[in-house]
């Protein structure tokens, strides 16, 4: 027994969390009390009063609360995030191995039509990552929509080319309007994801993650190609094969990552102290 459990209040405590976390599987009530264990061992020193240590123990929380809050989360199979991710992740695997197919009179790659699908059933789904709150949830679908439609509208535009290889006119600005678009409507969503709290932490920061890696490779190549120095085509050519592997490794990092948390793979909260 360590010396803070030798306090009566802290053993009062821990009575009443070991009785209430009694229908926990034994591998998670340990760590709750390990968790809960450790913070005490933190704050509380061995001179303080009675009532500081009181203080202490409140701000911790209802142990029954608690195990309450651990039973809710635990069961609870999030289908739509793991639905969500298998789409993205299949999405990768359409336009890498089947790059060929597109959605019919559309021109767009069936592989982006698919990831957009994902993103759509994170937006909307019965567990839905923005908690279908307004702003989070439109950015959400506006970029899934503006990633399909985008690429619609640039394959109408590039049917302007002739045979002899021209760049149809405005063809490279509506790429680069595009992606700046899409970028802004991105920065939105994942901001909103962050804020919302819906994915636990440190998870909720993966989507700002991935779009910071995008942003990096998406300003290089703009500013590659704004210099228009020659003698750089090998420097853009590495340049492109970065963005690709960003590209594929970010869907494929966020699709495993809905799928581990919707099957609770992993811890989807960790308990923090209250500020009471």
């Amino acid at each position: 027994m360590s010396n803070v459990e030798d306090n009566a209040l802290v053993r009062s405590y821990l009575r009443q969390l070991d009785i209430a976390s009694s229908r926990l599987p034994e591998g998670r009530r340990s760590q709750l009390r390990s968790e809960l264990m450790a913070h005490l061992e933190e704050a509380i020193d061995p001179e303080m009063s009675d009532g500081d240590v009181a203080c202490v123990i409140r701000g911790l929380g209802d142990p029954g609360a608690i195990v309450r809050e651990e039973v809710a989360d635990a069961p609870t199979l999030r289908r739509s995030w793991i639905v969500g991710g298998a789409l993205m992740v299949g999405s990768l695997a359409v336009g890498y191995v089947l790059p060929q197919l597109q959605v019919v009179a559309a021109d767009v790659p069936l592989g982006l039509a698919v990831w957009g699908a994902g993103v759509i059933v994170l937006a909307v789904g019965a567990h839905s990552i923005t908690a279908r709150r307004p702003l989070g949830t439109a950015a959400l679908l506006a970029l899934a929509v503006w990633a399909v439609g985008s690429r619609w509208v640039s394959s109408l535009v590039g049917r302007g080319s002739t045979a002899a290889g021209e760049v149809p006119s405005g063809l490279v600005a509506l790429t680069y309007v595009e992606d700046f678009v899409g970028f802004l409507i991105a920065c939105i969503a994942v901001i909103q994801v962050a804020r919302i709290e819906v994915v636990p932490r440190p998870w909720r920061w993966a989507p700002t993650w991935v779009l910071g890696a995008v942003a990096v490779v998406w300003i290089m190549n703009a500013l590659l190609g704004v210099t228009g120095e020659t003698g750089v085509s090998e420097l853009a050519y590495t340049l492109g094969a970065l963005g690709s592997i960003v590209s594929f490794g970010d869907t494929l990092v966020l699709g495993i990552l809905a799928i581990a948390l919707g099957a609770g793979v992993l811890r989807r909260r960790t308990h923090e102290p209250s500020d009471a």
